[in-house]
């Protein structure tokens, strides 16, 4: 009979009743595998909570930001409010503009309510003459990853080039989203005797305003990826003069 019955018996418990080392072999692993796990496991204090955002702005041209808020605000905001979805709102009044930000519940239908938020201000009264027609723009939900350090023994110019060529690489592997920060603009130096001023009859002022007229900031372009165009940063230009006679200095910036 006890052999019939110890032949019988089975299963992962009665396993580990005759091989008396395999649960802490077993725990040991479980452990193991614990410790592998931790560096890429990710932690974070406060859990991402993704609120969608509907921005609605309305221009007023040469309005003042009492007039804004009479003439915009305070007639768009309450048909607004009565979406269906809104949790919140807040607005805005500038000189020449006015702003309401609508935020929505977790799983609203974001493109039933821009249709929504457009009937609503299709029917709403009638905005100020000058006022111009509403947009309506959506927000969207970025996580940042990570912080990448670029650093080594060339300039600062050379620096800004790898940030440059750093960020074309991460926009051909998906990464569309980038800043660069700590990269200082370019300084030029434009140095004129003050015998010069004195024989052209002509002051710093008269300069600085000649060389900004001539100087541009316009966007350097796009620049092309092997998966789409990652949009080159605008080009930023700083002018100094100098005018100097018998050791003392003055300056002035465009």
């Amino acid at each position: 009979m006890n052999g019939a019955d110890s032949g019988t018996g089975g299963g992962i418990l009665s396993y580990f009743t005759r091989h008396k080392t395999a649960a802490n072999l077993l725990m040991g692993l479980m452990v193991l595998a614990g410790l592998v796990a931790v560096p890429n496991m990710r932690a974070q204090y406060f859990p991402d909570v993704v609120s969608e955002v509907l921005t609605v702005s309305v221009a007023w041209p040469n309005a003042g930001a009492g007039d804004v808020d009479a003439g915009i605000v305070q007639v768009l905001e309450p048909a607004l409010l009565l979406v269906a979805g809104v949790t919140g709102s807040a607005a805005t009044a500038y000189e020449g503009r006015a702003r309401i930000s609508l935020e929505f519940g977790p799983g609203q239908d974001m493109a039933r309510a821009e249709r929504e938020v457009q009937a609503a201000l299709d029917g709403a009264r009638a905005l100020p003459d000058a006022a111009e027609d509403p947009e309506i723009r959506r927000g969207g939900f970025s996580d940042r990853v990570t912080d990448l350090v670029i650093t080594g023994p060339v300039g600062a110019a050379q620096l800004g080039r790898f940030a440059d060529e750093m960020v074309t690489r991460l926009f051909a592997r998906g990464v569309t989203q980038t800043t660069v920060q700590g990269v200082a603009a370019g300084l030029t130096v434009v140095e004129v005797p003050s015998l010069a001023l004195i024989r052209h009859d002509i002051g710093m002022e008269e300069i600085a305003a000649a060389i900004g007229r001539e100087v541009t900031a316009e966007p350097a372009g796009d620049v092309s990826a092997p998966h789409g165009c990652a949009p080159a940063a605008p080009s930023a230009l700083r002018i100094r003069l100098r005018a100097s006679c018998c050791g003392r200095r003055r300056m002035a910036r465009v």
